[in-house]
């Protein structure tokens, strides 16, 4: 079991499976510690979807994500891996978004290689960021 940040990351430098359940605020995260995961994930469909209401298609704000992912790493004492969509932007605003979730004490981001907005992410097949393009 990896309980700190340390062993997490080693872990998976090493190629070890780290078993994380998917999170959308501070009590589900604290409901996923106390089933024993090793770990906690922040989905950006359930931290959306709870938050606003909405399909993930990056209407929550960077802001808005980071409280969570803030409020879920208080609440727990094992490592939070962090969905950071895109990364909010250009290059410069990914950098302030590692700096901002490491700061919040994530253990790890995750960014997604999409355009901005997204093109068609699956919860949002009927959204109208989403276009079927004829190819």
């Amino acid at each position: 079991m990896v309980h700190d940040r340390n062993a997490f990351a080693r872990a998976v430098r090493s190629g070890q499976t780290v078993w994380a359940a998917g999170v959308f605020d501070a009590m589900s995260a604290k409901i996923a510690e106390n089933a024993g995961f090793s770990a906690v994930m922040t989905s950006g469909f359930a931290v959306s979807a709870s938050l606003l209401g909405q399909p993930d298609v990056e209407v929550y704000t960077m802001t808005e994500n980071l409280s969570v992912a803030s409020n879920v790493c208080s609440a727990v004492g094992i490592p939070v891996i962090a969905d950071t969509d895109t990364g909010y932007g250009n290059a410069i605003n990914v950098m302030r978004t590692v700096r901002e979730f490491e700061r919040a004490g994530v253990s790890a981001v995750i960014f997604e290689d999409q355009e901005v907005p997204k093109r068609c992410p699956a919860a949002a097949a009927r959204s109208r960021s989403c276009s079927r393009r004829s190819r």
